[in-house]
C-alpha cells in the first residue's frame, strides 16, 4: 500500500499515523528503539498491511495482471493503483470528507516534525495526498517515482495501463480492501489499545 492507505489504515490514531508514514525510512531496530512506543506500533502496523497485502490473493492476481506491463515493479505499480482506487470508492471506507482528511494527516506531520523526516514533508508542502484523486495525478506520483529510482524501471504507461485494466483491478480492490480492513480494525484492537478511539485533531473536523 502506499501514502493515502496507510494513513487512512491508521483510523485517526495520531501515533500510528506518524509510525506508519515513516515506517520505510526507518532502516535499523536501533532507529526504531529511540522512538516512543506509540509510534513504533505505527510502525509495526506498516508491516502488518504490508505483509497481509503481499499474501491476498486478490492482490496476487492483480500484479499478475501487470506483470506483463512492469515485470518485477508490478507489486510497486499496485501499491499506487490502490490509492486511487481508495480514493475514487472514497465513502465506502471513510466517513470523513476527503479533504479534511488530508488536512488532519497534514496536521498530524506538521506537530510530528522532530520525528517525521524532512524528505516527507513535500507531501504537505505539495499537497501530494491529492495526486491520487485523478488519472493524471496518478502519473506524476509514476513519474516521480521514475525519478526516485534513477529511472532503472520506466513507468511513463502506468496510466494507460490503469485505464486498460481498469475494471478488473476496480473488482478485486474492492473485495481485497474490506479484507485488510477487518485485519487492521483487530490488530489496532489487541496491539493498540486506547481509550480515546479518535484523536483531536480529526474530531475538531467532523
Amino acid at each position: 500500500m502506499n501514502y493515502l492507505a496507510h494513513a487512512q489504515l491508521s483510523f485517526y490514531h495520531e501515533h500510528l499515523i506518524v509510525g506508519n508514514l515513516i515506517a520505510d525510512t526507518i532502516k535499523s531496530k536501533k532507529d526504531k528503539v529511540q522512538l516512543p512506543i506509540t509510534i513504533q506500533k505505527g510502525i509495526q502496523l506498516h508491516r502488518f498491511i504490508d505483509t497481509f497485502t503481499d499474501t491476498n490473493k486478490e492482490v496476487d492476481i492483480i500484479n499478475r495482471l501487470l506483470h506483463p506491463y512492469f515485470y518485477h515493479y508490478a507489486s510497486v505499480v499496485s501499491d499506487i493503483y490502490f490509492d486511487y482506487y481508495l480514493y475514487n470508492n472514497w465513502i465506502q471506507f471513510e466517513s470523513l470528507v476527503y479533504e479534511s482528511f488530508c488536512e488532519g494527516i497534514y496536521s498530524v506531520m506538521n506537530a510530528h516534525k522532530h520525528i517525521i523526516p524532512e524528505k516527507l514533508f513535500w507531501m504537505a508542502d505539495k499537497n501530494w495526498l491529492q495526486y491520487y484523486t485523478t488519472i493524471e495525478g496518478i502519473q506524476s506520483v509514476f513519474d516521480r517515482l521514475t525519478i526516485r529510482l534513477n529511472h532503472k524501471a520506466n513507468f511513463i504507461n502506468a496510466s494507460e495501463v490503469l485505464l486498460l485494466l481498469d475494471k478488473e483491478i476496480k473488482e478485486l480492490f474492492l473485495k481485497f480492501y474490506p479484507q485488510l480492513t477487518i485485519a487492521v480494525q483487530s490488530w489496532i484492537e489487541m496491539n493498540y489499545v486506547r481509550a480515546d478511539k479518535m484523536d483531536q485533531k480529526f474530531r475538531n473536523l467532523i
